[in-house]
């Protein structure tokens, strides 16, 4: 579990803008049993905890010094630059399951290309239920050894204990696909074959040719 600490302060409703401007990230804090609160981020911390934490997991949240433990539930982004604009908080009880986003992190590509195949992603992450102190920052998935046309699904993955996967078993993760090497190899040998018979044809014309010329003289 994520222990990280990001400080941010009250403030007043209505002034986004003019927040952001003055290098801050609005957000709001609500859930748990608590009123709702809306909270000002200085953005050069937000930006260290995006780099840090991806985002992601359990955190303190120090509210005017006052600690909160939240989650984050929703992140704004400018659409072209992709600054944070706005993060909505939901506060957590560690005796309480919380259902969250967790990414998947697949190893073992380099394998399958030197199998001759190229994995296609289907799914960046999933939806897991667990209580706060078990939520995984990532889930990692071995991907080495599928087989060329062969794919790997929700129901393949490992959840650590715990934890509960709440997509949909047979929803596709990643597809091992045959790639060029593997599809060259298959073509091979069908050429090969039809160069050999075609060549087997013209030296039997030649021999055909070459008795039809000693039968005239």
């Amino acid at each position: 579990m994520s222990t990280y600490v990001l400080k941010a302060a009250r403030r007043d409703v209505g002034r986004a803008g003019a927040l952001r401007r003055g290098g801050f990230v609005p957000g709001i804090v609500y859930g748990g049993g608590g009123e709702n609160v809306a909270v000002k981020m200085a953005a050069a911390d937000v930006l260290r905890f995006f780099q840090q934490q991806g985002g992601r997991g359990i955190l303190q949240l120090e509210i005017d010094g006052r600690p909160e433990t939240v989650m984050v539930k929703e992140v704004q982004r400018h659409p072209v630059r992709l600054d944070v604009l706005h993060i909505d908080f939901q506060r957590v009880r560690m005796t309480e399951k919380v259902h969250a986003s967790v990414p998947l992190r697949l190893e073992g590509e380099e394998a399958l290309v030197k199998a001759g195949a190229v994995l296609q992603h289907a799914l960046r992450e999933v939806e897991v239920s667990c209580l706060p102190a078990d939520l995984p920052s990532e889930l990692v998935v071995d991907v080495s050894s599928l087989a060329p046309g062969a794919s790997l699904t929700v129901g393949d993955l490992q959840a650590p204990p715990g934890v509960e996967i709440l997509n949909d078993p047979d929803q596709v993760v990643a597809v091992a696909v045959a790639g060029r090497a593997a599809r060259t190899a298959g073509q091979a040998a069908p050429e090969a074959g039809q160069e050999a018979g075609a060549g087997a044809a013209e030296d039997a014309g030649q021999d055909a040719g070459d008795d039809a010329g000693g039968g005239d003289a």
